[in-house]
């Protein structure tokens, strides 16, 4: 069959698709009329949609092999035919029971999946898959016995995980999707406004679980073993089903009112993380990046997660803050540019809340030995971490990465000083001696770092400066004695010290190595040797 140009505005299979529609119109205001005539009744009706659909369905095999277009066409009119039969026996005619509709809507299902495997044809198979997830639906309820909803939602999306793996349509891959994902979220939208049983509940999850295991590993094990194909679908796959699992999980336990342990779901999210990385690494050593590094993601989101619901308060901040310094760490040792990013935006963020907070007054005790102190000190911390590891490669996109963070905790332990120290009685001089300390402290241990010295100092002139704008008229007599007294000393001291230790070397002296006639001594006489024999050994 020679396939149409694509500049042709109509084409023979626009044709042949039109004329079914006007054939199955025809059909339904013949039934329409003979319903007002009186001459058929209900299980005649139903009886020659059946018989109509399936000659429909018998002609489209006879003509699939000379004329395939115009068989899936008729095989798909037909398919369609036998679901309304079905349906119109069940609940317009009530010929039959809930559950033998039930069994018909799912054989019609079976039959339309059979066709698209014989036809390799995908569109039968969304006609199929279609009808499979309206079958609860089009029999007015949820299905209660076994293998429950759940169940068999999760039968459903084997058939399609196992289309898909063998003949990669996406089509289908989608309605599953929606379909699977419209039912998930009718059933938690009943148990919402009306209850539900536990096992209900439960048979809810089973159909989450199976959602989530088609939508992610059949694609994902599809594009590990055919890497040459196009990988939307894959990308997709790693990034939509975990996250969707996971919220109408919640959503589910929380409508039926026990949304269970935080460390239940901590658990969970640890474990999805835990996947997403092990992905990462298969597709990493296939030689197939971009999917490894779209796992990334979701482990980032579910490692963040997983943080939330262990922690609260001042330790979860601790923790998102290791996790985006653990992040910039691994990002710079693996050179992943994303993963190394998204370390940085959580870090900042979570530098930022802490370091804004400071600006609030201080009403928690003990000084020093509370939470959000050990916090914020545990961040800044972190900060310098950042700032020592990444020395030996301080570039990121132009973002001079030791640099900025070094200032960061530089001047966030300034500030976390004076917000813990102030609350002390006489807590002004307290804030002044903790600034010399710690300038006395990292220009003893910046030893030949210039710029950490130079930093020590300027914190020492900090204080200095405090000393004489704020000290002088706040602190007491002999606080201000011993500051002045021992801010002299110290800078004496350190003064002498940095003397000493910048001072040059003393040059190498030129030795005079002797070299002439042989002689009994083994050192030749220094006074008998030319100037011309004399080497300077340098």
């Amino acid at each position: 069959m020679t396939t149409p140009s694509s500049t042709e505005f109509i084409t023979p299979r626009a044709l042949a698709r039109l004329g079914l529609g006007l054939l199955l119109l025809a059909l339904v205001f013949l039934f329409r009329w003979s319903i007002d005539q009186g001459f058929i009744g209900p299980l005649a009706r139903v009886a020659i949609g059946a018989g109509a659909s399936t000659v429909m369905i018998g002609i489209g095999l006879g003509l699939s092999r000379k004329r395939p277009l115009y068989a899936r066409l008729l095989e798909g009119g037909g398919v369609a035919g036998l679901y309304m039969s079905a349906f119109a026996a069940h609940r317009l005619y009530d010929l039959m029971g809930t559950t033998e509709a039930f069994i018909q809507l799912v054989m019609v299902s079976a039959i339309a999946i059979g066709l698209a495997v014989r036809e390799k044809a995908e569109s039968l198979a969304v006609i199929g898959v279609i009808g499979a997830f309206a079958a609860p639906i089009l029999i007015g309820g949820r299905l209660t016995g076994p293998p429950g909803e759940g169940g068999y939602v999760a039968l459903v999306l084997m058939g399609v995980g196992l289309l898909y793996f063998l003949f990669g349509w996406r089509a289908l891959l989608a309605t599953a999707s929606i379909g699977g994902w419209t039912v998930v979220l009718v059933d938690i939208v009943r148990i919402l406004d009306h209850g539900g049983a536990r096992s209900g509940v439960i048979d809810i999850q089973l159909a989450i679980a199976a959602l989530w295991l088609t939508l992610l590993a059949i694609p994902l094990a599809r594009a590990y073993l055919h890497p040459a194909e196009d990988q939307i679908v894959p990308l997709m796959a790693s990034l939509i089903p975990s996250l969707t699992a996971f919220g109408a999980s919640r959503l589910l336990w929380d409508s039926y009112g026990t949304v269970g342990d935080d460390y239940v779901w901590a658990a969970l999210a640890g474990g999805l993380a835990v996947v997403h990385l092990g992905i990462a690494w298969a597709f990493d050593m296939r030689g197939l990046r971009d999917l490894s590094l779209v796992q990334l993601i979701p482990a980032v989101v579910f490692i963040t997660a997983a943080l939330s619901f262990t922690f609260e308060a001042d330790l979860l901040v601790m923790a998102l803050a290791a996790e985006g310094a653990g992040l910039v760490w691994i990002g710079r040792q693996t050179r992943l540019a994303p993963m190394e990013t998204t370390g940085h935006i959580l870090f900042g963020l979570v530098f930022a809340g802490a370091a804004l907070a400071m600006f609030e007054p201080n009403l928690i005790d003990p000084v020093v030995l509370n939470s959000p102190a050990l916090a914020r000190l545990v961040i800044f911390g972190l900060a310098a971490m950042i700032a020592y590891t990444s020395k030996d490669d301080p570039d990121f996109f132009g973002f001079h990465v030791p640099l900025v963070y070094s200032v960061a905790a530089y001047v966030g332990s300034l500030g976390w000083i004076a917000w813990e120290l102030s609350r002390l009685s006489e807590g002004q001089a307290w804030v002044t001696a903790a600034w010399g300390v710690f300038g006395v402290v990292l220009v003893l241990a910046g030893g030949k770092e210039r710029v950490i010295r130079q930093a020590g100092l300027a914190a020492i002139l900090l204080a200095v400066g405090k000393l004489f704008i704020v000290d002088l008229a706040t602190v007491a007599a002999v606080w201000r004695m011993l500051l002045f007294a021992g801010f002299g000393l110290v800078l004496l001291a350190i003064g002498y010290w940095l003397d000493r230790s910048e001072t040059d070397p003393a040059p190498e002296l030129v030795t005079e190595v002797p070299t002439g006639p042989d002689s009994d001594d083994e050192v030749g006489d220094p006074f008998t040797l030319g100037l011309s024999e004399r080497v300077e050994v340098m």
